[in-house]
């Protein structure tokens, strides 16, 4: 069943899946490489910063009572915006394309770096803009004025 207001190819490909579908293509595009206490260190922070970023999201919206399937966003009851996603507006997405950094960096490769803007440039385009039209129809002024106050991902840039 298609959300209402969606593409037919819009919410279909869960973002667990491009997110290995991406993990995979960085071990491809890689060569094994001896692993540096450097690079051991930067996995380590920068999977606990994706893993945390992603547990806290997960529970806000347990606390909330809204769902945290992204097929269904259509089920969303509460309009989340504190903790997690007081930083971004998409944090389990945030949090997903960190642990892709992360493998990045315990590849020590750039080039791992390729898939992981392709899932964040896929996961946006099929997940997060259908996302982003139902809550705007669910939630109206709010969720503009959440939009205009918190980043889709991190940073500055607002959209």
């Amino acid at each position: 069943m298609t959300a209402p207001n969606t593409r037919w190819w819009e919410l279909k490909v869960p973002p667990v899946a491009l997110f290995a579908i991406a993990g995979i293509a960085q071990r491809l595009l890689t060569r094994r490489r001896p692993l540096t206490p450097g690079r051991l260190m930067g996995t380590g922070a920068t999977a606990l910063a994706a893993g945390g970023l992603g547990g806290a999201a997960v529970l806000g919206f347990g606390r909330s009572g809204t769902t945290v399937n992204p097929h269904t966003p259509e089920r969303t009851v509460t309009l989340v915006t504190e903790g997690a996603h007081a930083l971004s507006r998409n944090p389990m997405y945030v949090a997903l394309a960190g642990g892709l950094l992360t493998h990045a960096v315990w590849l020590g490769s750039m080039r791992a770096l390729i898939p992981a803007a392709g899932f964040m440039a896929v996961v946006d385009a099929l997940q997060i803009r259908p996302e982003e039209r139902l809550l705007t129809e669910r939630f109206g002024e709010a969720y503009a004025d959440y939009r205009r106050r918190v980043p889709r991902w991190l940073g500055p840039l607002r959209s």
